[in-house]
């Protein structure tokens, strides 16, 4: 089932560089029986943000809105691409 594909990313995270520098902290909860995902980041430069994810299923994509504490807004779609998520 498409709306599960993002499930793995479901939990608390350290976000690291390649070189295991630690850049923020990513919780990641899911929505409404696993139909959505909500993003809450914390970055150790002090940037904030937060995404909403949904599987749109009329579509068949996934979408993912993204809000920062530098007023970023940024809105992606895409899925599973060779066992890989890519949100374009």
């Amino acid at each position: 089932m498409e709306n599960r594909d993002f499930d793995f990313w479901i939990g608390d995270w350290e976000v690291r560089e390649p070189d295991g520098t630690l850049v923020g902290h990513n919780r990641i909860r899911p929505l409404f029986e696993g139909i959505g995902l909500r993003e809450e980041w914390r970055g150790v430069s002090g940037l904030r943000g937060t995404s909403l994810n949904v599987y749109a299923a009329r579509r068949g994509t996934w979408h993912q809105t993204w809000v920062d504490s530098n007023g970023t807004l940024l809105q992606l779609d895409g899925g599973l691409r060779d066992g890989s998520m890519v949100l374009e």
